[in-house]
């Protein structure tokens, strides 16, 4: 089993998907060419004593728990403090705190607290791929803006795109004018 770069935890996903074991969601993503639904993964192997075993918070034979950070319903373990929290309505785990956002019922997406009556809504723009990339935004690890064009864009791929001197959105043209800043709630992952 490969080394995760996305998490710190001491259990590994059994995917019944491929019926292999991988760290997380992510490394069998990278690996595989299908996409693991979290949900429908119902055993974990305990890094410690390599234990399989349902779902749950701690190990049965050892009893360690899998993570400072435990979400059963993702199926998240992490024991880096990233301020993890659940949000029910976008069903998913998201960082940065949960004081820190509110979810826009319309844009059906995390946002940050400041844009609460700033921001464009679209509807369900939350399901938008990134127009960069063409990663899913709702589920994707990498954290993302709201340009004032309502499009949903990584901030990776706004850099990309800039230093090859595009500075408008690539669905719409509208000028990313003011620059941008972070104020989606990405996916727990890689911060």
């Amino acid at each position: 089993m490969s080394v995760c770069s996305h998490y710190i935890r001491r259990c590994a996903l059994v995917t019944p998907c491929c019926e292999k074991t991988y760290p997380c969601r992510f490394c069998h993503d990278r690996e595989e060419n299908h996409e693991l639904d979290r949900s429908s993964v119902e055993f974990i192997k305990c890094t410690q004593c390599s234990t399989i075993q349902e779902v749950s918070l701690h190990c049965t034979e050892c009893g360690i728990r899998f993570g400072m950070y435990a979400c059963l319903e993702c199926r998240l373990f992490d024991d880096q403090d990233k301020e993890q929290f659940h949000c029910d309505k976008c069903g998913v785990c998201r960082v940065g705190g949960s004081e820190n956002f509110f979810h826009c019922d319309n844009c059906e997406i995390c946002l940050k607290i400041s844009l609460i009556d700033s921001h464009k809504c679209r509807s369900e723009s939350g399901k938008d791929r990134c127009p960069v990339c063409f990663e899913y935004v709702h589920t994707a690890s990498e954290p993302s803006f709201v340009p004032s064009c309502g499009h949903l864009i990584h901030f990776k791929c706004y850099n990309l795109i800039q230093r090859f001197g595009h500075s408008s959105c690539p669905i719409c043209m509208q000028s990313y004018n003011p620059p941008a800043t972070r104020t989606v709630g990405n996916v727990n992952g890689n911060t």
